[in-house]
């Protein structure tokens, strides 16, 4: 099921209507996640921290994200910056060490339009 915010669905999608099409908040545990937006042609930010349990996931640089809240689009735009480390500065190989941290940065609609 995907993430829940007050009662409300919350969906956040990476590489939208494209081959690996993934939804974040459905398949990730999400530690932090922010997203603006800004006004005169001004691009807005999104930044999603999680962590992939699996170690499965690969993001790319330029693939489409959206922020849906109850199937409502709320936030869309592209991946810029995707940076992976680990939560735990050293591990002893064991399963629960294992889990991949994820940031991925990006910017909305609007720096297609500066």
């Amino acid at each position: 099921m995907p993430g829940n915010l007050d009662g409300s669905s919350v969906s956040i999608i990476y590489d939208v209507d494209g081959p690996d099409e993934l939804d974040i908040a459905n398949n990730a545990v999400i530690t932090k996640a922010l997203f603006s937006s800004a006004a005169n042609a001004t691009p807005g930010e999104c930044e999603v921290h999680f962590r992939d349990m699996d170690r499965t996931l690969l993001l790319r640089t330029g693939r489409r994200v959206q922020l849906l809240v109850d199937g409502q689009p709320i936030w869309a735009g592209f991946s810029l910056i995707n940076g992976k480390g680990s939560f735990l500065p050293a591990g002893d190989g064991k399963v629960d060490t294992q889990a991949r941290r994820w940031i991925l940065r990006g910017v909305d609609n609007n720096r297609l339009l500066d």
